[in-house]
């Protein structure tokens, strides 16, 4: 599939109205990860403003950080039981 001459990696459903895309892309020569919400509008999903894009730089860095705050949260949940 193709998200905005992108190669689209995954879709996550935030809701009945709206999804997140994450898309490989480019940009003036720089690689980047884009993870956007979009929602379905005019026949197909349409991206809103509300997402990030991260380089390939950063990258391992945020999936480290997405990854220490769920083992924070599951040992939350764990402590609750």
């Amino acid at each position: 599939m193709d998200y905005h001459n992108g190669t689209i990696i995954g879709e996550v459903e935030r809701n009945k109205q709206e999804k997140y895309i994450v898309a490989a892309k480019e940009y003036k020569g720089y690689k980047y990860v884009d993870i956007r919400v979009h929602y379905w509008g005019e026949g197909r999903w349409l991206p809103t403003k509300k997402g990030i894009t991260i380089t390939p730089k950063n990258a391992e860095s945020m999936m480290s950080a997405i990854n220490e705050g769920l083992s924070v949260i599951n040992e939350a949940k764990q402590d609750r039981a």
